[in-house]
Protein backbone atom coordinates (compact mmCIF):
# COMPACT_ATOMS: atom_id res chain seq x y z
CA UNK A 1 0.00 0.00 0.00
CA UNK A 2 1.19 3.47 -0.85
CA UNK A 3 0.13 6.77 0.60
CA UNK A 4 -1.95 9.39 -1.19
CA UNK A 5 1.19 11.28 -2.25
CA UNK A 6 3.98 10.19 -4.53
CA UNK A 7 7.33 9.26 -3.10
CA UNK A 8 9.09 12.03 -5.06
CA UNK A 9 7.29 15.37 -5.21
CA UNK A 10 8.09 17.99 -7.79
CA UNK A 11 6.63 21.32 -8.67
CA UNK A 12 6.39 24.81 -7.24
CA UNK A 13 5.44 24.08 -3.64
CA UNK A 14 8.09 21.43 -2.79
CA UNK A 15 10.80 23.72 -4.21
CA UNK A 16 10.11 26.51 -1.73
CA UNK A 17 12.37 27.31 1.19
CA UNK A 18 11.44 25.38 4.37
CA UNK A 19 10.86 28.66 6.23
CA UNK A 20 8.42 29.74 3.52
CA UNK A 21 6.51 26.49 3.85
CA UNK A 22 6.43 26.77 7.64
CA UNK A 23 5.07 30.32 7.47
CA UNK A 24 2.66 29.34 4.68
CA UNK A 25 1.15 26.33 6.45
CA UNK A 26 1.16 27.62 10.02
CA UNK A 27 0.15 31.15 9.02
CA UNK A 28 -2.93 30.09 7.07
CA UNK A 29 -3.89 27.44 9.63
CA UNK A 30 -3.68 29.82 12.59
CA UNK A 31 -5.28 32.70 10.68
CA UNK A 32 -8.30 30.51 9.92
CA UNK A 33 -8.96 30.19 13.65
CA UNK A 34 -9.68 33.93 13.86
CA UNK A 35 -12.11 34.07 10.91
CA UNK A 36 -15.84 33.80 11.49
CA UNK A 37 -17.13 34.59 8.01
CA UNK A 38 -17.79 31.40 6.01
CA UNK A 39 -17.07 33.20 2.74
CA UNK A 40 -13.62 34.29 3.94
CA UNK A 41 -12.95 30.75 5.13
CA UNK A 42 -14.15 29.44 1.76
CA UNK A 43 -11.56 31.61 -0.02
CA UNK A 44 -8.82 30.23 2.22
CA UNK A 45 -10.07 26.68 1.67
CA UNK A 46 -10.02 27.05 -2.12
CA UNK A 47 -6.40 28.26 -2.04
CA UNK A 48 -5.30 25.46 0.31
CA UNK A 49 -7.08 22.83 -1.80
CA UNK A 50 -5.38 24.23 -4.90
CA UNK A 51 -1.99 23.98 -3.14
CA UNK A 52 -2.67 20.37 -2.13
CA UNK A 53 -3.98 19.53 -5.62
CA UNK A 54 -0.75 20.85 -7.15
CA UNK A 55 1.00 17.91 -5.45
CA UNK A 56 -1.18 15.58 -7.57
CA UNK A 57 -2.22 13.20 -4.78
CA UNK A 58 -3.61 9.75 -5.54
CA UNK A 59 -7.17 10.06 -4.28
CA UNK A 60 -10.00 7.57 -4.33
CA UNK A 61 -13.42 7.16 -2.79
CA UNK A 62 -12.05 4.70 -0.25
CA UNK A 63 -9.58 7.35 0.96
CA UNK A 64 -11.92 10.35 0.91
CA UNK A 65 -15.13 8.59 1.97
CA UNK A 66 -14.32 8.24 5.69
CA UNK A 67 -13.19 11.87 5.86
CA UNK A 68 -16.41 13.11 4.24
CA UNK A 69 -18.47 10.99 6.64
CA UNK A 70 -16.50 12.31 9.62
CA UNK A 71 -16.88 15.95 8.49
CA UNK A 72 -20.60 15.45 7.89
CA UNK A 73 -20.96 14.03 11.39
CA UNK A 74 -18.94 16.95 12.79
CA UNK A 75 -21.15 19.47 10.99
CA UNK A 76 -24.32 17.69 12.14
CA UNK A 77 -23.09 17.69 15.74
CA UNK A 78 -22.42 21.44 15.49
CA UNK A 79 -25.91 22.06 14.13
CA UNK A 80 -27.43 20.16 17.03
CA UNK A 81 -25.22 21.94 19.56
CA UNK A 82 -25.54 25.52 18.27
CA UNK A 83 -28.91 25.39 16.50
CA UNK A 84 -27.27 27.59 13.88
CA UNK A 85 -26.34 26.13 10.46
CA UNK A 86 -24.10 29.10 9.65
CA UNK A 87 -21.99 28.51 12.76
CA UNK A 88 -21.81 24.80 11.93
CA UNK A 89 -20.54 25.55 8.41
CA UNK A 90 -18.05 28.07 9.83
CA UNK A 91 -16.61 25.61 12.36
CA UNK A 92 -16.40 22.87 9.74
CA UNK A 93 -14.63 25.09 7.20
CA UNK A 94 -12.24 26.31 9.89
CA UNK A 95 -11.37 22.74 10.82
CA UNK A 96 -10.82 21.69 7.20
CA UNK A 97 -8.56 24.67 6.47
CA UNK A 98 -6.56 24.00 9.62
CA UNK A 99 -6.15 20.27 8.89
CA UNK A 100 -5.10 20.87 5.28
CA UNK A 101 -2.82 23.87 5.82
CA UNK A 102 -0.75 22.66 8.75
CA UNK A 103 0.68 19.50 7.04
CA UNK A 104 1.82 21.42 3.93
CA UNK A 105 5.31 21.71 5.39
CA UNK A 106 5.64 18.05 6.35
CA UNK A 107 4.21 16.76 3.06
CA UNK A 108 6.57 18.79 0.89
CA UNK A 109 9.80 18.71 2.92
CA UNK A 110 12.15 15.73 2.82
CA UNK A 111 14.42 14.68 5.67
CA UNK A 112 17.50 15.94 3.79
CA UNK A 113 15.93 19.38 3.30
CA UNK A 114 15.00 19.51 6.97
CA UNK A 115 18.54 18.53 7.96
CA UNK A 116 20.01 21.27 5.76
CA UNK A 117 17.55 23.76 7.22
CA UNK A 118 18.32 22.80 10.82
CA UNK A 119 22.06 23.02 10.16
CA UNK A 120 21.69 26.76 9.55
CA UNK A 121 19.91 27.34 12.86
CA UNK A 122 21.50 27.57 16.32
CA UNK A 123 19.94 24.25 17.29
CA UNK A 124 21.91 21.80 19.48
CA UNK A 125 23.00 18.74 17.46
CA UNK A 126 21.16 16.36 19.77
CA UNK A 127 17.88 18.24 19.27
CA UNK A 128 18.37 18.31 15.49
CA UNK A 129 18.99 14.56 15.39
CA UNK A 130 15.89 13.91 17.52
CA UNK A 131 13.75 16.00 15.17
CA UNK A 132 15.09 14.14 12.14
CA UNK A 133 14.43 10.76 13.74
CA UNK A 134 10.83 11.72 14.53
CA UNK A 135 10.44 13.13 11.02
CA UNK A 136 11.28 9.76 9.49
CA UNK A 137 9.58 7.63 12.15
CA UNK A 138 5.98 8.72 11.66
CA UNK A 139 5.86 8.22 7.83
CA UNK A 140 7.48 4.81 8.33
CA UNK A 141 4.97 3.98 11.06
CA UNK A 142 2.06 5.03 8.85
CA UNK A 143 3.36 2.81 6.03
CA UNK A 144 3.66 -0.12 8.43
CA UNK A 145 0.09 0.40 9.65
CA UNK A 146 -1.17 0.37 6.05
CA UNK A 147 0.67 -2.88 5.41
CA UNK A 148 -0.76 -4.49 8.54
CA UNK A 149 -4.29 -3.47 7.60
CA UNK A 150 -3.81 -4.88 4.11
CA UNK A 151 -2.46 -8.12 5.56
CA UNK A 152 -5.46 -8.53 7.88
CA UNK A 153 -7.81 -7.77 5.00
CA UNK A 154 -6.14 -10.32 2.68
CA UNK A 155 -6.01 -12.88 5.45
CA UNK A 156 -9.79 -12.76 5.66
CA UNK A 157 -9.86 -13.45 9.37
CA UNK A 158 -13.16 -13.56 11.24
CA UNK A 159 -11.72 -12.03 14.41
CA UNK A 160 -13.86 -9.50 16.25
CA UNK A 161 -12.81 -5.86 16.08
CA UNK A 162 -11.06 -5.86 19.47
CA UNK A 163 -8.91 -8.87 18.56
CA UNK A 164 -8.09 -7.43 15.14
CA UNK A 165 -6.88 -4.21 16.76
CA UNK A 166 -4.86 -6.04 19.43
CA UNK A 167 -3.42 -9.02 17.54
CA UNK A 168 -3.48 -7.60 14.05
CA UNK A 169 -2.20 -4.09 14.83
CA UNK A 170 -0.88 -3.37 18.32
CA UNK A 171 1.25 -6.50 18.83
CA UNK A 172 2.96 -6.27 15.39
CA UNK A 173 3.62 -2.56 15.97
CA UNK A 174 5.56 -3.36 19.15
CA UNK A 175 7.91 -5.63 17.19
CA UNK A 176 8.09 -3.04 14.42
CA UNK A 177 9.32 -0.38 16.89
CA UNK A 178 11.95 -2.77 18.27
CA UNK A 179 13.12 -3.66 14.77
CA UNK A 180 13.17 0.00 13.73
CA UNK A 181 15.26 1.00 16.75
CA UNK A 182 17.75 -1.80 16.12
CA UNK A 183 18.13 -0.97 12.43
CA UNK A 184 18.56 2.72 13.20
CA UNK A 185 21.21 2.06 15.83
CA UNK A 186 23.17 -0.23 13.52
CA UNK A 187 22.97 2.28 10.67
CA UNK A 188 24.31 5.09 12.87
CA UNK A 189 27.17 2.90 14.16
CA UNK A 190 28.15 1.71 10.67
CA UNK A 191 28.31 5.27 9.39
CA UNK A 192 30.31 6.47 12.39
CA UNK A 193 27.71 9.07 13.19
CA UNK A 194 28.29 11.56 15.99
CA UNK A 195 26.10 14.63 16.66
CA UNK A 196 29.14 16.77 17.40
CA UNK A 197 30.81 16.22 14.02
CA UNK A 198 30.28 18.70 11.22
CA UNK A 199 28.98 17.53 7.86
CA UNK A 200 30.39 18.91 4.61
CA UNK A 201 28.10 17.05 2.14
CA UNK A 202 25.12 19.32 2.36
CA UNK A 203 23.41 22.03 0.36
CA UNK A 204 21.67 24.58 2.52
CA UNK A 205 18.37 25.92 1.14
CA UNK A 206 18.43 29.46 -0.27
CA UNK A 207 15.66 32.03 -0.03
CA UNK A 208 14.71 32.89 -3.63
CA UNK A 209 12.41 35.26 -5.48
CA UNK A 210 9.61 32.69 -5.65
CA UNK A 211 9.65 32.49 -1.85
CA UNK A 212 9.13 36.24 -1.60
CA UNK A 213 6.36 36.08 -4.23
CA UNK A 214 4.65 33.23 -2.36
CA UNK A 215 4.77 35.06 0.97
CA UNK A 216 3.48 38.21 -0.72
CA UNK A 217 0.60 36.26 -2.23
CA UNK A 218 -0.19 34.77 1.17
CA UNK A 219 -0.27 38.22 2.79
CA UNK A 220 -2.53 39.49 -0.01
CA UNK A 221 -4.84 36.51 0.44
CA UNK A 222 -5.05 37.12 4.18
CA UNK A 223 -5.75 40.79 3.51
CA UNK A 224 -8.60 39.88 1.15
CA UNK A 225 -10.10 37.52 3.72
CA UNK A 226 -9.67 40.19 6.40
CA UNK A 227 -11.53 42.75 4.29
CA UNK A 228 -14.32 40.23 3.73
CA UNK A 229 -14.37 39.45 7.47
CA UNK A 230 -14.14 42.88 9.09
CA UNK A 231 -14.60 45.63 6.47
CA UNK A 232 -17.78 44.41 4.78
CA UNK A 233 -21.01 45.70 6.31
Amino acid sequence: MRGPFRDTLSGFLPGLHPVTKVVLGCGIGIYALFLKNPYALGILLLCVVAAVASLRPRLSLSRLGPWFVWLAAFAAANVLATRNPVHAVTYTLRLVVFLLAMPLFSLTTSASELAAFLSRLPVPPGVAVSILLMWRFFPTLAEEVRRLRLFVRLWGTSWPLSKRIYRGLLVPLVFFRLRYSERLTLALELRGFSPGLSRSCRQAPVFRLRDAVTLGAMVSLMGLCGVWEWARP
